[in-house]
């Protein structure tokens, strides 16, 4: 027989669930800007005492939905027994986010959202991701013929500068104004293009 306590305990965890994916769902349709409390309930009527009594507001709950965004994404990448070559990477990143396009916003968003209290912890989580990439991009430069004069480590820190200065591309000055769903498509399409200019910026073609 379940006891008092456990059955409270798996209510919780249902109703924490429950509002969960409703901010998934509310975050990928609208985005951060555009995300509240009082829209969350009204929604998916959702009574504002349940929700505080789970989560302390907004910030907590985009937290929350970033770091499953990058959970699920990084077990789809890892589902191959193998570490992927550049092509498949991208392929795999496209095709994840097209059968995941609610968590292709949230993820867009944890790159340019620089103005949200949460920001120093969504770069923490962000930290796998990028660990991960860096383990496919050292695959890859095991297996090719750098320029005379470009170390392996010389390679690896050009691709985490201009890694960072492509995603913070779109939260430059550049795209003010522009409307998010054009950024987040604009930064899909450009990213194999990006990866192409940098090998062949540092490797051999022969």
């Amino acid at each position: 027989m379940i006891g008092e306590g456990n059955k409270k305990q798996a209510k919780t965890a249902k109703s924490r669930e429950k509002i969960i994916g409703c901010a998934i769902e509310l975050l990928g349709e609208n985005g951060y800007d555009n995300f509240t409390i009082s829209a969350l309930c009204k929604t998916y009527n959702i009574s504002k005492g349940l929700l505080y009594h789970n989560f302390s507001g907004k910030d907590e709950l985009f937290l929350i939905c970033v770091r499953l965004c990058y959970e699920r994404m990084l077990k789809f990448l890892n589902s191959s027994a193998s570490i992927p070559t550049i092509e498949q990477y991208v392929e795999l990143r496209l095709r994840f986010f097209k059968e995941n396009p609610l968590l292709s916003r949230i993820f867009f968003e944890s790159f340019i959202q620089t103005s949200s209290p949460v920001f120093d912890d969504i770069k923490k989580i962000r930290n796998s991701l990028i660990e991960f990439n860096r383990t496919v991009y050292l695959n890859y430069l095991s297996n090719v013929e750098l320029r005379q004069g470009v170390s392996k480590q010389d390679a690896l820190d050009y691709f985490d500068m201009v890694q960072k200065m492509f995603n913070s591309y779109y939260s430059s000055p550049a795209f003010k104004g522009e409307d998010i769903n054009f950024l987040e498509e604009e930064h899909h399409r450009n990213l194999s293009k990006f990866l192409e200019c940098i090998i062949w910026g540092i490797a051999d073609k022969k």
